[in-house]
């Protein structure tokens, strides 16, 4: 007998070779999750790098189900949460990392970029200063522009944006996303030129890149480029099929080049198909616009149109074609209704332009931001002003007017809690001897 047989009789042997058969299943079964986890995180890591952050997450996420305590995992979950705005699960993730022992200096960085992504500039200051003092990586580097850019135009400091997203395509020609959020916002300066000529440089990288073929055709369109359009909305169903706004761009396209029943086909098939509330509404505008000006049947444009306007009370598009065809059909009260809501909606436009304008030269100016968040709010654009008035407060936290709206809007929504917390802040009294707040408080 040789081996154990010599000291150990067989039921000892048999144990033993046991618990060694359990020890190498236990070690490959230990060996086969770290390895597929740190294959994950390379390739969450190369997805972060190349700006694809949904990849990232869903490589992520599976490898936290694997090892839920590897603090690689969790410090990278942070950072693609935080470059995802799943703003609520970034700091979590961060402090779990941190009990795993991340490097606090990698997890200082994600913190103060959370406050930067969340337009509180005043309070990384220090932070900001510091980095561009000592330097750092071209990782980092990019993470602080992109933070930054979301902050700024978060809070809609449009002209602070413009100045970051440019030293950013002068350090980063190649890079895409900046393009993509310069010629957002020169769309909302109505200043379609420059966003094209952002969004053609944007394609020169990534020809393929779907918002920036979807952007480029829509405000192709509002030039009365039609045929060019319609090949980049080609283009965004070449690379995603079932690509619905590129689907109704090329019915409108259709219409606009004088093939009504290629654009008819597209926008019936469309009706069948799984549509936003905003998308629907675009379909029955574009079928009762044909109805009105091709086929010259006002009463049927009527019908369609009426369950657009049900959809997107706020489309001025919608309501001057039903004024137009209640007028036809000498229904002239109906009529004169629309028009004056065509004139409240297209006013309420162009007030909008100019304040985005003048906050690009004064950005501090509360009184602009709320006016903003009303004339939304009264659009019926409730989200969006809700938006605009939190902005209010990071200039004033103190703003009654805006308190009380923002009470108002979140009550309305069924969130009691946080409609509790601006009542309660309206209702603040201030510091003897003041009569309204300053910015400082």
């Amino acid at each position: 007998m040789s081996g154990l047989g010599r000291w150990f009789p067989r039921s000892t042997r048999a144990r033993a070779a046991s618990v060694v058969l359990l020890g190498v299943c236990v070690t490959a079964a230990f060996g086969w999750r770290w390895a597929v986890v740190t294959w994950r995180i390379h390739h969450a890591r190369a997805a972060l790098a190349g700006g694809d952050v949904s990849e990232a997450l869903s490589q992520l996420e599976s490898a936290e189900r694997l090892q839920p305590d590897r603090a690689e995992v969790l410090y990278l979950l942070g950072r693609a949460c935080r470059r995802n705005d799943q703003m609520d699960r970034v700091l979590p993730y961060l402090y779990r990392a941190g009990e795993q022992g991340w490097p606090e200096k990698d997890l200082r960085n994600q913190r103060y970029l959370t406050l930067v992504q969340a337009g509180r500039f005043e309070d990384t200051e220090s932070y900001l200063k510091e980095v561009l003092r000592k330097g750092t990586d071209d990782g980092l580097a990019e993470e602080i522009y992109e933070a930054q850019a979301k902050g700024y135009l978060k809070t809609y400091r449009l002209g602070d944006a413009l100045v970051c997203l440019r030293y950013w395509v002068q350090w980063k020609p190649k890079a895409v996303q900046p393009r993509l959020w310069l010629a957002d916002i020169w769309l909302r300066l109505d200043n379609h030129k420059s966003a094209i000529r952002e969004l053609k440089a944007a394609l020169e990288v990534d020809p393929d890149h779907p918002s920036a073929n979807r952007m480029l055709a829509q405000s192709l369109m509002a030039l009365q480029q039609i045929e060019e359009a319609k090949r980049h909305f080609e283009r965004c169903l070449v690379i995603d099929g079932n690509d619905l706004a590129a689907l109704i761009g090329i019915a409108r396209c259709e219409r606009r080049l004088a093939n009504a029943a290629a654009s008819r086909g597209h926008l019936n098939r469309l009706l069948q198909r799984t549509l936003s509330t905003e998308q629907r509404a675009e379909v029955l505008l574009e079928l009762g616009q044909m109805e009105f000006v091709d086929s010259r049947n006002p009463q049927a444009a009527i019908t369609l149109l009426i369950q657009a306007e049900r959809l997107a009370p706020h489309n001025h598009l919608i309501h001057a074609t039903l004024a137009n065809a209640y007028r036809k059909t000498g229904q002239t009260a109906l009529a004169a209704r629309h028009d004056r809501k065509v004139k409240d909606i297209e006013a309420s436009f162009n007030r909008m332009t100019e304040i985005t304008k003048q906050l690009i030269r004064t950005p501090g100016n509360v009184e602009l931001r709320f006016e903003a968040g009303m004339i939304l709010m009264k659009q019926g654009l409730k989200k969006a002003g809700a938006d605009w008035l939190e902005t209010v407060l990071v200039y004033d936290r103190r703003h009654r007017e805006t308190r009380l709206a923002l009470a108002r809007y979140y009550e309305e929504i069924g969130d009691k809690r946080t409609a509790e917390q601006h009542r309660g802040s309206a209702a603040d009294p201030l510091p003897p001897g003041r009569s309204s707040p300053t910015k400082s408080e």
